[in-house]
């Protein structure tokens, strides 16, 4: 990621001619907490507040939308990941061809790319029973 420290976002014509350069880490606490992961989380955060609201319309409550969540957030995390090192297994290969169970484990090297991403976020709501 420090190659993407010096690609500055630019505007041309717009207001002028200027610049924006951030850091991709927002806040610098371990591996550190980058701003894709802090919108992202925005936005499941804004999906669950607006899922709780019409749970009454579709029979639920507010604490079935939770239990789902729960349940759903950290299984679909999960899925992603095998998904990734399953069809990208040969960058988790030892020099001997044997495989690196510690990469495979390690959620911060994660790559969410997008279509990991519609998992996480197309966890549809069923009546519940």
């Amino acid at each position: 990621m420090s190659a993407l420290k010096n690609m500055p976002i630019s505007f041309p014509g717009l207001f002028g001619d200027w610049e924006l350069n951030i850091d991709p880490v927002a806040i610098h606490i371990g591996h550190g907490i980058y701003w894709y992961g802090i919108i992202l989380a925005f936005a499941m955060l804004a999906g669950l507040y607006l899922c709780m609201k019409q749970a009454k319309h579709y029979g639920l409550t507010e604490d079935n939308i939770m239990d789902m969540v729960l349940w759903a957030v950290p299984c679909c995390i999960i899925g992603a990941r095998f998904y990734y090192v399953l069809f990208y297994l040969d960058l988790y290969r030892n020099t001997d061809g044997s495989l690196d169970w510690g990469a495979m484990f390690r959620i911060w090297d994660g790559y969410l790319r997008r279509g990991d991403r519609r998992c996480i976020g197309s966890v549809s709501l069923h009546k519940a029973p």
